[in-house]
């Protein structure tokens, strides 16, 4: 819901008349202009989970590459220790 740029109290729509209309502080803003700002507000929200979201994918990524080639190095470590091994035998 819009709020009031002034008091910040739930604005109520005139639609015969295109505008908001605060009960609080009896302001009026035309309808373009609180919608124009409400989307904005939106799209910063939206874009800022966007952003957090594609950061947290982007970590858990690179930790599971981490964990593959920490894998990978302990398989090679494992077989190479278990060569070793072998040729003492």
């Amino acid at each position: 819901m819009s709020k009031c740029p002034n008091c910040n109290y739930e604005l109520v729509l005139l639609e015969h008349r295109q505008k908001y209309k605060c009960p609080k502080c009896s302001r009026l803003y035309p309808q373009i202009e609180i919608e124009r700002r409400d989307f904005v507000e939106f799209n910063k929200r939206h874009k800022g989970k966007q952003i957090r979201k594609s950061f947290m994918e982007s970590l858990t990524n690179k930790n599971s590459l981490l964990n593959i080639r920490r894998n990978k190095m302990l398989k090679l470590h494992l077989r190479d220790g278990m060569k070793i091994i072998r040729r003492k035998c």
